[in-house]
């Protein structure tokens, strides 16, 4: 059996989510009056959102990414390499928390290739974000700024790679009988 993480998926879970996910961190608490202003691409009204108690909520907000991005790197390094059933039920459990259901899970709610996803976190993160900022600003890529492309750019290319992990794509010698359910 292939190891859990290789290749490109090894490269996005461990290397490049984390790295993303500290860089948000840190936005948030070095500086979250910045990190305010950039929620919504376009001129904002300063000074009408920071407040002690929102500086004090986004570099909570930056605390739990920082948090995220150490559990990856925690559990990621330690079982990525590995190819044993414990390895890869370890692997969706965490994917899970990151985005999606192992198949067959209590909570999947939405079928792709016969295998049941629920890609809660990654899907809710992207629909507040739109819910937010309006059809059509989500529609005119044009006018997202850098917080934009990381809240829904980067979140569906992360959502696509676990929906891809979960399927399997690209794990040569993944026995489809031997995967943990």
């Amino acid at each position: 059996m292939a190891p859990v993480l290789s290749g490109i998926f090894k490269a996005i879970f461990l290397y490049i989510e984390p790295i993303l996910t500290f860089g948000g961190a840190y936005a948030c608490y070095a500086s979250p009056e910045w990190f305010l202003t950039r929620l919504i691409p376009g001129p904002t009204e300063t000074g009408l959102v920071h407040t002690t108690e929102t500086v004090m909520a986004v570099r909570q907000y930056g605390a739990v990414l920082f948090l995220l991005g150490m559990i990856s790197i925690g559990v990621f390094s330690a079982v990525g390499h590995r190819s044993d059933p414990l390895a890869l039920s370890v692997t969706r459990r965490l994917l899970f928390v990151l985005a999606g259901n192992p198949p067959g899970g209590v909570f999947c709610a939405w079928s792709v290739a016969g295998k049941g996803l629920t890609v809660v976190a990654d899907v809710v993160h992207m629909h507040v974000t739109a819910t937010h900022l309006g059809w059509d600003v989500v529609m005119d890529v044009w006018q997202w700024n850098d917080l934009t492309w990381g809240n829904i750019g980067i979140t569906s290319f992360l959502l696509i790679s676990r929906i891809l992990w979960f399927l399997f794509v690209g794990m040569r010698g993944v026995d489809d009988n031997k995967k943990i359910r």
